[in-house]
């Protein structure tokens, strides 16, 4: 027997980790080809995703630095927004 959900939500959620790591999967490859990824910073989850929502990420480059001790290299951030079908934020972090 499945007991209801208390409000706000009414409808089952996806679960976070879920959310981040598909958002972020949709960028592998385009965004960063050699696919490394130093850290995140700055996770957020702003909104809940329900199931059988849509979802699509939009990264912006924020940052750059170079690295004096090596010429030629640095580091980039990306805000990394994952965007739910309504164009609302639902979940937004810093890619380093």
């Amino acid at each position: 027997m499945m007991t209801p959900l208390p409000p706000p939500y009414v409808q089952r959620i996806a679960h976070g980790r879920l959310v981040f790591s598909i958002g972020i999967g949709q960028t592998g490859g385009i965004v960063n080809p050699a696919a490394f990824s130093y850290s995140y910073d700055r996770l957020r989850f702003t909104k809940p995703v329900f199931i059988g929502d849509t979802i699509r990420t939009r990264t912006t480059t924020t940052a750059k630095e170079d690295d004096v001790k090596r010429p030629g290299s640095g580091r980039v951030t990306e805000r990394c927004e994952v965007i739910n079908q309504r164009g609302e934020v639902v979940l937004a972090a810093d890619h380093i």
